[in-house]
């Protein structure tokens, strides 16, 4: 039998004798004086033998040679990746920063100034004999988030305009509007024991003089809607947090002796033409409303169902109202 002819019988162990002297034959320097390149070349080469091995045998080899491969190169679609990285990177620190559109958005200095309020004119639901002759006294109360405590001032900011007044004395009001919170039963059940104590009063009030007006704001009045008057009788309307502009005409209503109620959520309102009025004499602290509603949906909230979808107030609104806030306190 010749030595480079393929036997199983040889050494009594067939491809593998056959692969070991291979491997002998193609080992190169002597031991001690071969590197792991030398090394690795001459597995790779034992592995060239006469007679194929066993597909196990040949899968096994050629995994090992692949982690033992020295300085591997990085992938090309690597290198270009971290090409572009270095590029966009380069460019993002030569590129506009915030100030720059901050400063592009920035109105001029008139548009801080407040607008002279030019006289409107009255709604044609409401006549002279209600604006000027015997102006309604309306009580505000608030429950819940600071957003209600906002919400509160641009309501009275609008009853403001069409010549109602406020009071702080429950027993002298006309007309008593809760800003109600919905985000847990405890906050709905504090309105409810609310108005119970309000039906007492309305029920001595059309004993003695004209009947009290009650209306119910906010998100509590979003949440049920109609419900509300249903349930409670006494309450005479209701209105949602995008509802607020329509509160002259809902109060109209209820003077002529009958329910009202405008729960409808807007995609576009923020009351930004309307300057809310900040209730706090001396107070040298104030909630400025930036935006309204929430798009994030999340299953223990209530918010995107009582106050619609996000949008946000204009920034000339918001420093306008910065502005008139500022000019207040340093009047004082």
């Amino acid at each position: 039998m010749g030595e480079g002819v393929p036997s199983e019988k040889v050494d009594g162990h067939g491809y593998w004798g056959e692969w070991r002297r291979g491997r002998q034959r193609s080992s190169g320097p002597e031991k001690g004086t071969e590197g792991p390149r030398a090394k690795m070349l001459a597995l790779r080469s034992a592995l060239v033998c006469p007679r194929p091995l066993c597909r196990s045998v040949r899968s096994g080899c050629r995994a090992w040679l692949s982690t033992c491969s020295p300085d591997p190169k990085p992938p090309l679609k690597k290198q270009r990746d971290e090409g572009n990285l270095q590029d966009f990177r380069s460019r993002l620190v030569g590129g506009p920063s915030l100030q720059h559109f901050l400063q592009s958005a920035t109105p001029t200095q008139d548009a801080h100034r407040l607008p002279v309020e030019i006289p409107e004119d009255p709604a044609p639901y409401l006549g002279p004999l209600t604006l000027a002759d015997s102006p309604k006294k309306v009580y505000l109360e608030t429950f819940g988030c600071q957003m209600n405590v906002s919400d509160m001032e641009t309501a009275w900011a609008i009853l403001q305009r069409s010549g109602y007044q406020r009071t702080r004395n429950l027993a002298e009001a006309d007309v008593v509007l809760l800003v109600t919170c919905s985000i847990r039963e405890k906050a709905e059940k504090t309105v409810w024991n609310r108005l119970a104590v309000f039906k007492t009063l309305k029920a001595k009030r059309q004993r003695s003089r004209g009947s009290l007006r009650i209306g119910i704001l906010g998100c509590m009045a979003e949440r049920l809607k109609e419900k509300i008057l249903d349930k409670e009788k006494l309450v005479d309307l209701v209105a949602g947090p995008d509802a607020y502009r329509d509160l002259p005409r809902l109060l109209a209503v209820a003077e002529s002796g009958q329910q009202a109620a405008n729960v409808l959520l807007s995609l576009d309102e923020t009351y930004a033409d309307i300057l809310p009025v900040h209730l706090g004499p001396g107070a040298t602290t104030a909630f400025v409303s930036i935006m309204r509603g929430c798009d994030n949906m999340c299953s223990y909230c209530i918010v995107p169902f009582t106050r619609g979808r996000e949008r946000s107030r204009p920034l000339a609104s918001i420093l306008q109202e910065v502005q008139m806030l500022s000019d207040q306190v340093g009047g004082l």
